[in-house]
């Protein structure tokens, strides 16, 4: 039997839960038992639905989280992508190279490949040392396809670029592609 209860109040609804009940225990042991029965029923099943609400609420933080931590994983790659582009572009190399940020303590350094960090191509002390004023930028040219002025030339960029790594990252390793001139178009 399907009894509809729209149409009352919660309260409504309370008061007659209890008389039922009532009216079940003044009806004799097996009534009883059988509402008692249907009462723990039904509160399993409001039990069931709401850790089934609750797991549907967590796998929906989860994807969101999911989500997010994806977005900012593509970003920071097309990030990387572009200032390896840029760098590329300013530096010309004739091979991939790879730049890592490296710090300990107050030290913030940048080296551009080379095979280790006594043949670096180029060297920024962002912070400075004992040994190297802040700002620092060391290079050699072998590697590159620019010559001494054009490197001087780009210095300034070059720092600018470099400074905004060091205050972004604390430690970072990025791929510098092999430069590639843009192809001249042929006028017809």
């Amino acid at each position: 039997m399907q009894l509809d209860f729209t149409n009352i109040t919660d309260d409504q609804l309370i008061d007659l839960i209890r008389a039922a009940l009532a009216e079940a225990v003044a009806r004799g042991h097996e009534t009883r038992v059988a509402a008692e029965t249907s009462a723990m029923e039904a509160q399993a099943k409001a039990r069931e639905e709401a850790a089934k609400i609750a797991a549907e609420a967590q796998a929906a933080i989860e994807r969101e989280r999911l989500a997010a931590e994806a977005a900012k994983t593509a970003a920071t790659w097309e990030y990387k992508d572009r200032v390896g582009r840029q760098l590329s572009d300013l530096l010309r190399p004739h091979k991939a190279m790879e730049l890592a940020v490296w710090s300990r303590g107050a030290d913030k350094r940048i080296y551009v490949d080379g095979g280790g960090r006594r043949h670096n191509t180029i060297e920024y002390y962002h912070t400075g040392n004992q040994y190297k004023r802040p700002g620092y930028l060391g290079f050699m040219v072998a590697g590159l396809s620019i010559t001494d002025a054009e490197f001087r030339e780009i210095t300034p960029a070059l720092k600018q670029l470099l400074g905004e790594l060091c205050d972004k990252w604390s430690s970072l390793r990025l791929p510098i592609p092999a430069y590639q001139p843009a192809k001249q178009q042929e006028v017809a």
